[in-house]
């Protein structure tokens, strides 16, 4: 599901904000190329592209990804959707294959 501009151009920055790791869903096995991981309490840098997961559950994911002009990715349940960015692209899930649709469909 994709709303918005979703389009960023070649050698875009993208930022995966990254959860604690828990038992049921442990750490990211898969990832964008060239993604810089930040976690919890990690300065976030200005992107083009947010990658999160289940953001509706992390207030500090949606406090940080929900830019305007940059382009959010969620790769968990699309519970959340931002107000302010620019555009907005559900994967419902984050296998190799889903990242590399949602690539394609970014653009890159």
């Amino acid at each position: 599901m994709a709303k918005g501009d979703v389009h960023v151009a070649r050698g875009a920055t993208i930022v995966e904000l990254v959860p604690t790791a828990n038992i049921a869903a442990g750490e990211h096995v898969h990832g964008f190329a060239g993604a810089r991981f930040v976690r919890e309490g990690d300065d976030i840098p200005a992107a083009d592209v947010y990658v999160v997961r289940d953001a509706h559950r992390h207030q500090w994911m949606r406090d940080a990804a929900d830019r305007e002009g940059a382009v959010v990715v969620e790769v968990g349940l699309p519970v959340w959707q931002p107000s302010q960015a620019r555009g907005y692209l559900a994967t419902y899930g984050r296998s190799r294959v889903s990242l590399t649709a949602a690539a394609e469909r970014l653009g890159l």
